[in-house]
């Protein structure tokens, strides 16, 4: 599924440049339709997951398979543990820029 601007705009915000590109396929292949219990094909209905995990990763690949691990379990708890549990309050997430 494709990343939506929002999300490459995240992705290169969080992670080095580097690992700017590891990430992008990580979280295309592994955070979108493989979900469970996601009924959408729009891909801007994933950007939240996609924040959190991001968010959560702190610009580690590592960190971030991780939390995409934890999002196949149960992304409810990957939204919680970035505190995005309010429906838009991913949209005020604003990153540090990278040093």
């Amino acid at each position: 599924m494709a990343l939506t601007q929002a999300v490459k705009d995240k992705i290169q915000w969080v992670f080095s440049s580097e690992h700017e590109a590891e990430a992008s396929e990580l979280i295309q292949k592994h955070c979108g339709f493989s979900l469970p219990c996601m009924q959408t094909i729009k891909p801007e209905d994933y950007d939240r997951i996609r924040f959190a995990v991001i968010k959560l990763s702190e610009g580690s690949i590592e960190k971030l398979r991780n939390e995409i691990g934890e999002a196949h379990i149960d992304w409810r708890d990957v939204l919680t543990g970035a505190g995005f549990g309010g429906v838009e309050k991913h949209l005020e997430w604003d990153p540090e820029p990278k040093g």
